[in-house]
């Protein structure tokens, strides 16, 4: 096993305002793929393994699936489940169904595997679990969730699945077919952990399907379902928003409390929106008997953010107990965009809302990203058209906002990154540890010791570095280089694959063709 201690490295040129910060990388042995065959995420862990999931691509859109686990201390591989297969459940009296994965769950002693199934003879759509012990064995065979009656061939909507952060809750949510001018429906199921049904609900909104998107849904380790939504305004109210220059849509948290038998009278619904202003994007959790939601808005409809806003909201009645706004200040901006854009009053675009993080003292953290994809046509003299997707993930944007809601710093961690394989070695992985933030991601040497936005260079990744930076809790930013691609024999940092697994190691995980290596990051 390799090891590699970060203490502030050797080569100055790799490190920036450096600090008593202690990490320690352990590589295992490197490993090869099958060209078609890829991770797809770390689900979680035990006392001495790791839990992933790896695809082997079958076709344009088709793949099996399999559940893996890695030993803790030198990354061997300790099995492969196979856990989805067309073969696993194909039948020759099945050939008008089709199946796929709609997503996998670790929960507190087992595996689950959520498959759906469209029966086109019969016109139905059925959500099935596959459990899988912790030793890797199939847990008895697919268990029905739900079964729904298509109103039309090929309009069932799509199941999705969300588990309570001790693992102890289960909802599965089944948006129906969307048709543009009826009221918004959906079904949601709770489970035990073990998949025993506790109550089920039908949701009919007065709000039109292309009115109402639903942005996330989550339930709490107290059982409580919550749904955040963005209502777009009817076109009377919004020609008369157009014309005092206001959003013509809102947010509304949808929420309700859990009892085996859930009435309508239950929901509780909250308007989140701020007078004159664009909210961008918006998190909330629970702490106590408040929901937390905070935010970013834009004080033009060019969706370009300017501020932040933060709500605590009472959760017996739904009703708002605190609500304030806080714009960022034109030095902050300046960081980002330079000092003439932050004079003129130009704010962050395309900056994405990743994490909300509450910390014991009330506070909280927020987490952004700028990512966005540009497209590039040309036309050759035969009149041809190419198109090519750029993927970009540049500047991470973090925002502590104390009990009452101010803005107590902000921190700018820069970077520039773009690709064309939809960020495939880009963007970051991030941990934490007490009130310290750390976040991992690929980066041109060149760009450690720069702060100017227009002096930052792209990352090359078959040159770039392996940069930690870390936030402490005032705000303060270092950047540590941990090692660099050549050093790994030009394996390369995959962030979005890499996981925080407890409060003091992150898996880490580096891939390049066919040779890929797990590893792990310990924090002190």
């Amino acid at each position: 096993m390799i090891k590699r201690i970060v203490f502030l490295l050797l080569i100055s040129v790799f490190a920036t305002n450096l600090n008593a910060q202690q990490a320690e990388a352990e590589w295992g042995t490197p490993f090869k793929q099958t060209r078609w065959s890829g991770f797809g995420e770390i689900l979680g862990e035990t006392s001495d393994g790791f839990f992933v999931t790896r695809k082997i691509i079958t076709g344009l859109t088709t793949y099996d699936l399999y559940i893996e686990k890695y030993s803790k201390e030198h990354f061997a591989l300790e099995f492969s489940t196979a856990v989805y297969t067309e073969k696993m459940y194909s039948e020759s009296s099945k050939k008008n169904r089709h199946m796929e994965v709609n997503g996998t769950l670790m929960l507190n002693e087992n595996i689950v595997v959520f498959i759906s199934e469209y029966d086109k003879k019969e016109d139905t759509y059925t959500s099935y679990a596959q459990k899988v012990n912790l030793n890797g064995e199939l847990d008895g065979g697919l268990i029905t969730l739900d079964v729904y009656k298509t109103p039309e061939k090929s309009l069932r909507g799509r199941y999705e699945f969300a588990a309570s952060p001790d693992k102890k809750h289960v909802i599965l949510y089944h948006k129906r077919p969307f048709k543009i001018y009826n009221d918004e429906k959906f079904k949601i199921k709770k489970f035990t952990e073990e998949l025993q049904p506790v109550w089920e609900k039908d949701f009919v909104f007065p709000y039109k399907d292309k009115d109402f998107n639903l942005t996330k849904i989550a339930v709490m380790n107290d059982g409580h379902v919550y749904m955040l939504a963005r209502v777009f305004l009817d076109n009377e109210e919004a020609r008369e928003k157009k014309n005092n220059k206001e959003a013509t849509y809102y947010y509304k948290l949808l929420s309700f409390a859990d009892t085996d038998t859930i009435q309508d009278e239950q929901l509780k619904e909250t308007d989140i929106s701020i007078s004159k202003k664009w909210i961008t994007d918006v998190a909330f959790t629970t702490r106590n008997d408040e929901i937390i939601c905070a935010g970013f808005y834009a004080d033009k409809k060019d969706m370009a953010v300017n501020g932040m806003f933060f709500l605590r909201i009472e959760r017996t009645t739904g009703k708002i107990r605190a609500q304030d706004t806080e714009e960022f200040s034109k030095a902050f901006l300046a960081e980002f965009l330079g000092d003439k854009k932050a004079e003129r009053g130009i704010g962050l675009r395309d900056f994405e809302l990743h994490d909300l993080i509450l910390n014991n003292d009330g506070s909280v953290v927020l987490v952004a990203e700028q990512s966005f994809i540009k497209s590039v046509c040309t036309s050759d003299s035969r009149g041809f058209t190419r198109c090519q997707d750029y993927f970009y993930y540049n500047d991470i944007l973090v925002v502590r906002i104390n009990s009452k809601g101010e803005i107590e710093w902000n921190a700018r961690i820069p970077k520039r990154q773009m690709d064309t394989q939809e960020g495939y070695y880009l963007s970051y992985a991030m941990a934490v540890k007490g009130e310290n933030l750390y976040f991992l991601y690929n980066e041109n040497p060149k760009n450690i010791m720069v702060t100017d936005p227009r002096l930052l260079k792209f990352v090359n990744i078959p040159k770039s570095v392996a940069v930690l930076a870390e936030v402490n809790s005032k705000g303060e930013v270092s950047r540590d280089a941990l090692f660099s691609a050549k050093e790994l024999n030009q394996v390369y940092i995959r962030p979005k694959i890499c996981r925080q697994i407890n409060a003091n190691e992150m898996i880490i995980f580096a891939i390049n063709g066919k040779n890929n290596m797990w590893g792990k990051l310990k924090f002190y």
